[in-house]
């Protein structure tokens, strides 16, 4: 029986280097691809578009692109592959991976294909419109990017992207988070190293720490305080794929000063040591 499903095949982050260029012929995927810092030009189908931090874009199927990364302050990319019908009798062995050029193994495979419920043309948006699916894909290219997913794994993947991919299609704007939860966020993003205890939080969200918490449950399905450790620990991750600083460096610089400490809660929260994540470097 021929099984149909969504299915993500693969997600990641990517830090440019200075003036770097990547070419991509074909890419046989729906990517969300999205901008997390830095700066430079993504040209899709010949069209160049503006994606500064904070920007994101879902791309059509078989676009060619091109990455030309800034000189100076070149950015990072996050980007999240979706194969929005996943024929499981054609599959065979599950292969990770997008297609991304008309000579790749994977290029034309009878068990991918797009879908006819997802629109055709590129939609570009911004994360402050929708910060469900900015966490699920900065979840999605985490874990990754520490271990590949079984196929089950990966299924289960590919039906949440598929919703807020339609979702995206039918409702391109939807409403911002509190204002409360934007004064927070800010904050964190300003200062992530800081020693910030809920009552500070709640203070420059101005309004009580209870309200605070519900919001941020709500929203962010994390507590305050606990989105303080995944803001520092995605810096430290950013950080790593930089490769010019030392890891316990970036325990600092990331307001964990102790460097074993670093370690175990990197550790928790990834599955796997900094040094490991440092050294699992992939394009997008």
């Amino acid at each position: 029986m021929n099984s149909v499903y969504p299915c993500v095949v693969w997600a990641n982050f990517y830090q440019f280097t200075g003036g770097e260029r990547v070419d991509v012929p074909r890419l046989e995927s729906r990517m969300l691809l999205w901008c997390r810092r830095g700066t430079g030009g993504v040209t899709i189908d010949g069209t160049t578009l503006s994606l500064p931090p904070g920007a994101f874009a879902l791309l059509p199927w078989g676009v060619r692109i091109r990455y030309a990364a800034a000189r100076h302050k070149p950015f990072e990319l996050g980007g999240a592959h979706l194969v929005p019908c996943y024929a499981s009798a054609w599959a065979g062995t599950w292969r990770p991976g997008a297609a991304h050029g008309p000579t790749d193994p994977l290029a034309g495979s009878r068990s991918r294909a797009n879908s006819p419920g997802l629109p055709a043309e590129l939609i570009c948006g911004d994360w402050s419109h929708h910060p469900a699916l900015l966490h699920l894909a900065e979840y999605l290219a985490a874990s990754w990017t520490t271990a590949v997913p079984n196929h089950a794994t990966a299924r289960g993947h590919g039906d949440l992207l598929m919703s807020e991919f339609t979702a995206l299609a039918h409702h391109p704007q939807r409403h911002a988070l509190p204002v409360e939860l934007q004064r927070m966020l800010a904050a964190i993003q300003a200062h992530p190293s800081r020693t910030w205890m809920l009552a500070d939080l709640a203070g420059v969200a101005d309004c009580s720490s209870a309200w605070l918490t519900r919001l941020s449950m709500l929203h962010l399905r994390r507590s305050p305080c606990r989105h303080v450790t995944v803001v520092r620990l995605e810096r430290g991750c950013s950080l790593l794929r930089q490769q010019t600083q030392t890891i316990a460096a970036i325990g600092v610089a990331i307001g964990i000063s102790d460097a074993s400490r670093f370690a175990k809660i990197f550790r928790s929260y990834y599955g796997i040591s900094p040094l490991v994540y440092r050294q699992r470097q992939r394009h997008l």
